[in-house]
């Protein structure tokens, strides 16, 4: 009778905690905590743990990437019956308590691995009630969840000191590696800290660990979870942590993913972490050079230009460097660009036609209105040719190139080319601009030259390997990508540093340094076919340094980087595109040759987008054999003439080769008779600006307040007459100058030349 009843009990106990269990509440966000933000390189390796936004060291793992080692140890361990009871082990229960009876105190608590879970769950004292409220907390648990789910939540649950939750997080904190690549004795090791964390803590107390991590080794040897060999191998293993922590690199890079994407637990980047170990050591390596000239800092960007990955960015020298802001992310500070900003241009003008690298572009001081830009090193030129203009990074032609493109229509195509840092609406930018007079950051600067890489498509910058799939739109032809990059791509340049002569192993490159106003900045940009990277090496604090300029500082450290990444198939140039062919151009102005061109060259165009315009700088003239006149087709009759062909170049070009004793072919003078009859523009006046309106300064003598009268005329011109409201105030030749006084009011101002032609102005004085 009695033995009936106790197995009445027996069966009505399980079923009365089974009815119970269901009215335990189950609060999931203590099953699934807040997880810490863990940032990966694109080939696995971590690079940065965030905590979690209840200050944990918690990376959640899946029962998957688990080590097999480390799943049999916490079974064998834990809970040999997990994958067969219900969540309650009555004999394990039952053995317990025998056990801490006859201790006389709380030794074992028998509690199954989804006991243990409950446990973690609430935190509770150790007691009969909490043991009660675990059992029917474990019960409803296998209610809901597969065993292989609770295992997981088992996992990211269990504490190992401190702040650190979870298999993972103790794995990247004491061994620097994810918890699939743990050995045997390691998973001993993180089998037994979560018993008593504080006291098992590796770095305080590794001896006693130890010990206890060979007896776990014992008894999975005596369960036969591993064999004797695997055993003596265990034992022999000595774990030394030396720097214990989360991973702690590529620390700008992370700060910006971090920002990008905060409600994401697990980012996989598209960073590559040798290329930004390379990187980081050759920036730093440099600039230990030029520290003691007082350049403290830079800035490295990679990007890989077949789907333009973010491959490495070096924000600082040195991150923790506070005297000198290491901090601040140089790859994202808007600082002045100096000339690097010249390809896009030119890029611009032969993409619409407007100019060729052989188009000739004046390089001859001008002035738009209050603004007179120079070459950097106060010399000019002449006529030069877009290639010449590029190559030498020359000021003025780009600036004359800018005011015919327009600065709103370059502003808009910087904007399409992902430059966020330029706001036509809020500023007015000027012919400036193409000089540096804005701000841009590193890291859109190349992605910016990475478009001529991909042959003319801009993509937005890919900082996960989610985001490559994004379509690119055409910002050039195939064709202007392609001529850009021979242009960038020649090596006898006056930027080319010295450090070239130790690079010549190196593949073909297209390059561009920049320096901007002041010496504040120094910029450097190459790209292969596979790899675009961006140097920029300045202070901080914005203050200038003579020996801060591109070619000597940042592009040094361009071909370092680029020597260090680049393979094999880097050294295969890109393919010349059925869209652009060579064609006979003459020598002098670039367009194509006339009959009387006396040299002429190959230079690449594009059909139907380059201009077709005949050289106009090679011209015919008939020249009086007596009187040494030139003569007009109508005043050649009955006269004995000669042919010769001489360079006319243009107005303003002529002038100033004249003035500055530049050689230049003397055309004969018109004859008297044939005067009156040519036609054609008349002189450019370049001074006094029409724009302006010129003031009177009061109590400054009018003597120091003359204004200057000048004028371009082409070098068929041997005099020039100014008329001020009609009357003839001085005439000459078109080289020298003179001077007025001014006189308020509005006067008409004209200038004319010996065959005739004229051009007047208003001239505004208060």
């Amino acid at each position: 009778m009695k033995t009936r009843k106790l197995l009445r009990y027996i069966f009505i106990i399980p079923s009365l905690l089974y009815l119970f269990s269901f009215f335990v509440p189950i609060d999931r966000e203590k099953i699934s905590k807040p997880s810490s933000q863990a940032i990966y390189s694109r080939d696995g390796e971590p690079l940065r743990v965030f905590l979690s936004p209840d200050e944990k060291w918690r990376i959640p793992v899946n029962v998957e990437d688990v080590s097999p080692c480390l799943m049999e140890s916490f079974i064998a361990i834990e809970d040999k019956c997990f994958h067969y009871h219900n969540g309650v082990n009555p004999y394990a229960l039952l053995r317990a308590l025998c056990l801490n009876i006859k201790q006389g105190r709380i030794v074992s608590g028998g509690s199954t691995i989804t006991m243990q879970v409950a446990r973690m769950m609430g935190h509770r004292k150790r007691n009969i009630v909490s043991k009660f409220i675990e059992i029917l907390t474990a019960l409803k648990l296998e209610s809901m969840f597969t065993k292989k789910e609770i295992f997981r939540i088992y996992l990211n649950l269990l504490p190992y000191g401190s702040n650190i939750e979870g298999v993972e997080t103790a794995c990247y904190y004491y061994f620097h590696k994810p918890v699939s690549q743990i050995s045997l004795s390691q998973a001993a090791m993180l089998t037994i800290i979560p018993n008593s964390p504080n006291v098992l803590n590796p770095v305080i107390n590794p001896e006693e660990l130890g010990n206890k991590k060979n007896r776990i080794l014992k008894r999975l040897k005596e369960q036969g979870v591993i064999s004797e060999e695997k055993y003596q191998e265990g034992i022999r293993e000595k774990i030394a942590i030396d720097t214990p922590g989360m991973p702690f690199l590529a620390l700008h890079f992370t700060d910006l993913i971090h920002r990008r994407y905060r409600d994401e637990s697990f980012v996989v980047t598209t960073l590559s972490f040798q290329i930004q170990r390379k990187a980081e050591d050759i920036l730093k390596s440099h600039l230990d050079k030029w520290k003691k000239r007082g350049i403290t800092n830079g800035a490295v960007v990679i990007i890989g230009n077949k789907n333009h990955e973010l491959l490495g960015m070096v924000g600082s020298y040195d991150f923790y460097d506070s005297f000198n802001d290491g901090q601040v992310n140089g790859a994202l500070a808007s600082r002045s660009p100096g000339s690097t900003l010249k390809p896009l241009l030119y890029a611009y003008g032969i993409n619409q036609g407007i100019v060729t690298p052989s188009t000739r572009l004046s390089d001859v001081p001008v002035n738009y209105g209050e603004y007179s830009p120079e070459n950097y090193d106060g010399k000019y030129h002449g006529l030069v040719s877009v290639r010449e203009a590029l190559r030498t990074s020359m000021n003025v032609p780009a600036v004359n190139l800018l005011a015919k493109v327009g600065g709103k229509n370059f502003g808009n195509l910087l904007n399409q080319c992902g430059v966020t840092t330029i706001d036509l609406k809020k500023r007015e930018y000027g012919l400036s601009l193409i000089l540096g007079g804005c701000e841009v950051n590193l890291l859109e600067l190349t992605n910016l030259y990475s478009v001529f890489a991909n042959r003319g498509l801009y993509r937005p910058v890919c900082f996960t390997k989610g985001e490559t799939e994004i379509q690119g739109k055409r910002l050039f032809s195939e064709g202007t990508a392609f001529i850009l990059s021979e242009m960038l791509s020649d090596v006898t340049r006056p930027d080319l540093p010295e450090y070239w002569e130790y690079t010549r192993d190196m593949p073909k490159v297209a390059w561009k340094t920049g320096t901007s106003y002041g010496h504040r900045d120094a910029w450097s940009i190459g790209y292969t076919r596979n790899y675009t990277v961006g140097v920029w090496v300045g202070n901080f604090d914005g203050s200038g340094v003579p020996e801060l300029v591109g070619s000597q500082v940042a592009a040094p450290i361009l071909f370092d980087v680029l020597r260090s990444i680049i393979g094999e198939d880097d050294r295969i140039w890109f393919k010349q595109p059925p869209s652009v062919k060579k064609r006979e151009i003459c020598a002098l102005s670039g367009r194509v040759p006339n009959p009387d061109c006396p040299h002429t060259k190959e230079e690449y165009y594009i059909p139907g987008i380059s201009s077709e315009g005949v050289c106009d700088i090679h011209q015919v003239f008939y020249i009086d054999k007596k009187t040494g006149y030139r003569l007009t087709k109508e005043y050649m009759e009955g006269r004995k003439c000669i042919k010769k062909v001489y360079e006319i170049y243009p107005p303003d070009v002529a002038t100033w080769m004249e003035r500055n004793n530049f050689p230049i072919q003397k055309v004969p003078e018109l004859d008297p008779g044939s005067r009156t009859l040519l036609s054609g523009k008349g002189p450019v006046i370049n001074s006094p600006n029409e724009e302006c309106t010129y003031i009177i300064r009061e109590g400054i003598p009018l003597e120091y307040q003359k204004i200057p009268l000048d004028a371009s005329v082409p070098n068929t011109v041997r005099k020039i007459y100014w008329f001020l409201d009609g009357k003839l105030i001085w005439s000459g030749h078109p080289i020298k100058k003179t001077y007025i006084y001014p006189e308020r009011g509005k006067h008409i101002l004209v200038c004319q030349d010996d065959h005739g032609r004229s051009r007047s102005m208003e001239l505004k004085i208060k």
